[in-house]
């Protein structure tokens, strides 16, 4: 891997002639032949987890490494979404919240499906989603854009639920760039609220891409098993 620029990782040119190659194992005698990896390897120990760590990286395969990269890159690519959503104000994170359900198939096919509440009396909703094209079904929304360090406790939870018996509702999301506390998440799960907290948030805006890009799609392949079969010569 090398990186491009900062939280954006590519496989590099070498990197791709290794996968090309379908090494039958990442071990250390394949891996030695490269500068890199020897310079790495025959470095002094500096800690008492050294062994290990060659031990470890010397066991896994390819595909282990590629989601591993996989991994790392989604990591960046989420502290870089929530960097993006801090700089911008709570009104763009309620009508991001939204579009975020209607991505993941909430709401219908009805035009006015989802939508953010206006901003004076609003009771303690910042948005509903019409989970049928009548509206009888509705989830509604508490969106805070609120410092991800900080941690929504128990009080916060329950003038959400205030806010709901206010409705007559009886599904209710609340979701921040923040996090929960053990006591938030109970009362949560005895007043039939779901929490989606900062970390959760960005993970389902890369999977349902929302305000992200797919920038590259590498396919890995596998033997079809079938068409070596005993009856792969046949073509009727």
């Amino acid at each position: 891997m090398e990186s491009v620029k900062r939280g954006h990782h590519r496989i590099s040119d070498e990197g791709l002639r290794v996968l090309a190659s379908s090494p039958k194992a990442l071990d250390n005698k394949f891996l030695c032949q490269y500068p890199s990896f020897r310079q790495f390897f025959e470095r002094p120990a500096t800690t008492p987890n050294r062994t290990a760590e060659i031990q470890e990286l010397s066991n896994e395969t390819p595909n282990d490494l590629i989601h591993q990269a996989i991994s790392s890159i989604n990591q960046n690519i989420a502290d870089e979404l929530m960097t993006e959503i801090m700089k911008r104000d709570a009104s763009f994170f309620e009508n991001l919240v939204v579009k975020l359900l209607l991505k993941m198939g909430y709401g219908g096919s009805a035009f006015d499906s989802g939508f953010v509440t206006q901003k004076s009396n609003d009771g303690g909703i910042d948005g509903i989603i019409r989970e049928d094209k009548l509206g009888f079904d509705q989830i509604y929304i508490q969106a805070k854009r609120w410092n991800p360090e900080q941690t929504v406790g128990r009080p916060e939870i329950q003038k959400f639920s205030g806010a709901l018996q206010d409705e007559g509702a009886s599904k209710g999301l609340f979701i921040t760039t923040a996090k929960f506390s053990d006591g938030a998440k109970i009362s949560a799960e005895k007043q039939h609220i779901v929490l989606v907290d900062g970390a959760r948030l960005t993970k389902l805006m890369i999977e349902y891409n929302l305000g992200v890009t797919t920038t590259t799609v590498y396919e890995i392949k596998s033997i079809d098993s079938d068409f070596f079969s005993d009856d792969s010569d046949d073509l009727a």
